[in-house]
């Protein structure tokens, strides 16, 4: 159908850009960039004469060239093509004002570049925005050699995003979570877009997998899980699940919960 679409439709971007998803899905990541290419070509040649920088996200015929181009740095981030990944995403931010969602592209491509310190404050920026950055962090951080601040970062993803972090790890959730789809979608994603730095670091992925397994840390997120239960099913004017979720997704919160697990000897040991 996509095919069919770019055919008949010579102007619509957006159909080789689902050619390129297509190929992705199936492995076919040469094949994706170049479909995403096609997309950019056609693109371009949708911009309107005058248009305000500030403008190409919000406007639908610049988006498809937009999305085209960081379709391409997941593309070549796959292919371990670093160079060229973060070049598109220099370009993204320097000539089209696409500054976070060229950073969030930039962290898996740094550290699948061994780029630690850039990666780790890149994804401090993005945290408060994206929460599956707290992994980044951490996984920067541990690196870094700087183990209570991936502690305390991987503990702050995980209660966000508890099937993204047992994806990571090749974990299993404790009993008791429902896996959100967006959660577990979101995590295949990033577990994707990281497979150069996770099948080259397994010592750093075996540290964390010292934390998943710990008491505190499996009663935390499954308490949080719980409170997120409850806020879904007593939707009302009574605030208190709302605030006890607000309040387990801060990173005060996975900063005490960090600091259990480690008077109760949960320490990070590389």
């Amino acid at each position: 159908l996509a095919g069919l679409l770019a055919e008949a439709f010579p102007r619509f971007a957006d159909a080789h850009n689902h050619l390129g998803h297509i190929a992705m899905e199936r492995g076919d990541v040469a094949v994706a960039l170049k479909h995403y290419i096609d997309a950019e070509e056609t693109g371009r040649k949708q911009f309107p004469r005058r248009i305000a920088k500030s403008r190409y996200w919000s406007d639908h015929d610049t988006r498809p060239f937009l999305r085209s181009l960081m379709y391409q740095v997941a593309a070549h981030n796959r292919l371990g093509a670093f160079k060229e990944a973060l070049e598109l995403c220099d370009r993204l931010e320097r000539d089209y004002g696409q500054d976070i969602s060229a950073e969030a592209l930039r962290t898996p491509v740094l550290l699948n570049d061994s780029q630690w310190q850039e990666a780790a404050r890149v994804a401090q920026r993005l945290v408060g925005i994206y929460p599956e950055h707290h992994f980044l962090l951490a996984f920067a951080s541990l690196e870094l050699g700087g183990l209570v601040m991936a502690r305390e970062h991987f503990v702050c993803g995980a209660l966000q995003l508890p099937a993204t972090g047992a994806l990571l790890l090749k974990a299993r959730l404790p009993k008791g979570i429902v896996e959100d789809s967006r959660d577990h979608n979101g995590g295949v994603g990033l577990l994707r877009d990281l497979r150069p730095y996770l099948s080259s670091h397994a010592k750093s992925l075996k540290t964390l997998r010292q934390l998943w397994s710990h008491p505190v840390f499996e009663e935390a997120i499954v308490e949080a899980e719980l409170a997120r239960q409850n806020w879904r099913a007593n939707r009302s004017a009574d605030r208190t699940w709302f605030d006890e979720v607000t309040k387990m997704r801060t990173f005060e919160y996975a900063r005490t919960v960090s600091d259990r697990i480690e008077a109760d000897g949960g320490g990070l040991h590389r």
